[in-house]
Order: C-alpha cells, then sequence, then structure tokens
C-alpha cells in the first residue's frame, strides 16, 4: 500500500484521468481488503 501511494503521488503529473482513476481504485481496494 505505501509503494502505491508513494506511485501515485510521484507520477500523478504524468498520468491521464484514467490511470488516475484506476490506481485511486485499487488504493480503495486494497484498504478494504486490509483494515
Amino acid at each position: 500500500m505505501p509503494m502505491l501511494v508513494l506511485y501515485i503521488n510521484r507520477a500523478s503529473k504524468n498520468l491521464d484521468d484514467e490511470q488516475k482513476q484506476i490506481l485511486e481504485k485499487t488504493k480503495d481496494e486494497l484498504r478494504r481488503l486490509y483494515v
């Protein structure tokens, strides 16, 4: 999870909106699974 957040934060300016949405959904799903 921390690696995903780091990637989102660092690469966000180079990602298009669709890619950002996919990563955010993935982050939400991981959070739901591991909390």
